[in-house]
């Protein structure tokens, strides 16, 4: 044996006898923000419910609609925010939040993860919750969900938060490995996941921005779209949508169909207008479905 070889296999020997083990987080003491309030979040809304509920701490009196108001999201999309859109809007809103995103190794997580529950355990210290994105739970094919996280119970090593999708949401606990578990979400690289975490830091607080009284509000839009997409989507005829301004024109024809319809719709009073690419699914559609008051519409009267 060379005396480099030999060298390498000692040195290799007491690696695996004295290696050093990674050192344990430090400890965190049990902190709750108290008075927090909590409410129960509309369709999809669970990242704008997160925000109402922080705000109202620090007495701001907006809901949950103003806060996806802010987000300047298209209802016709059908959708509350995801993270950049609610990023936006708590930005607009005045908060301060840091960086967002951090990436961890999926092979070997927990050094990331005990360093970003450090962060938000700190952030909590000064009195500042956090919003966390994660899976809703660990079923396959969960979706992803927003709660807020507004303390740590040291005793039993469980966070602390208000699940705005479910009553009696307020000051539940969840084992901190079920977070960690929850948290890692995937990324454009398969090697690595990514943790979600708004920190709710007050800057300039504002108040969103003035409505007027004869404006559509986008957030009443976009539950109605939401609703009008579930029942269509149940007759299985597929959807477009497009909004223009008190009137959900929606169906399966094209988007320019619908804008076109949209153009020659009602001039007063609300309605929706359900537009069918063909005569055919048209008529299998009367039969099949009932959506409101509804303005059915023919192509061929178009």
């Amino acid at each position: 044996m060379s005396g480099v070889a030999a060298a390498t296999l000692a040195l290799a020997g007491l690696w695996a006898l004295g290696a050093p083990a990674r050192a344990a987080p430090k400890p965190l003491q049990t902190v709750v923000l108290e008075d927090v309030p909590w409410v129960k979040q509309k369709p999809d809304f669970c990242g704008e419910a997160c925000v109402e509920m922080a705000a109202r701490r620090l007495g701001e009196a907006y809901d949950q609609d103003d806060v996806f108001d802010e987000t300047g999201l298209d209802p016709g999309l059908g959708r509350g925010a995801y993270t950049p859109d609610l990023v936006r809007a708590v930005k607009r809103l005045g908060f301060a939040p840091p960086s967002i995103y951090t990436l961890v190794d999926g092979r070997d997580p927990q050094r990331s993860l005990d360093a970003e529950l450090a962060k938000l355990h700190a952030d909590l210290m000064r009195g500042v919750p956090s919003i966390v994105c994660m899976h809703y739970d660990d079923q396959p094919h969960t979706t992803e969900h927003f709660r807020l996280v507004v303390g740590y119970d040291a005793e039993h090593d469980e966070i602390v938060y208000h699940e705005p999708a479910e009553e009696a949401g307020a000051y539940r606990h969840m084992s901190r490995a079920r977070l960690e578990k929850l948290w890692q979400l995937p990324s454009a690289d398969p090697a690595k996941r990514v943790l979600v975490r708004i920190a709710l830091v007050p800057g300039k607080l504002a108040e969103p921005a003035a409505r007027s009284a004869r404006a559509p509000v986008p957030a009443a839009l976009v539950q109605h779209v939401m609703a009008l997409r579930e029942r269509i989507d149940a007759a299985h005829l597929g959807l477009n949508v497009h909004v223009s301004g008190r009137f959900i024109v929606a169906g399966p024809a094209s988007k320019a169909v619908l804008a076109y319809a949209a153009s020659h719709a009602p001039a007063t009073g609300e309605v929706d207008v359900i537009v069918f690419p063909d005569h055919a699914t048209y008529a299998r559609a009367a039969e099949a479905l009932v959506v409101g008051d509804a303005l059915f519409v023919d192509p061929s009267a178009l």
